[in-house]
């Protein structure tokens, strides 16, 4: 039993260092798509008001 909760810690922790945001550099500024089928679809997406239903 103890062997599984210390198992249980240590992969846990393990996976609490691999989600560190030092693996990938973060842009500062947003880059805003080139491609025009894209650009439209944006467009539609951000006047349209939506809602989330959790059931």
């Amino acid at each position: 039993m103890k062997t599984s909760i210390l198992l249980l810690f240590l992969l846990f922790t393990a996976f609490g260092f691999c989600q560190e945001d030092n693996i990938h550099g973060k842009s500062t500024v947003y880059e805003a798509p080139i491609d025009p089928l894209v650009q439209q679809k944006l467009e539609v997406w951000s006047k349209q008001k939506f809602g989330m239903l959790i059931h």
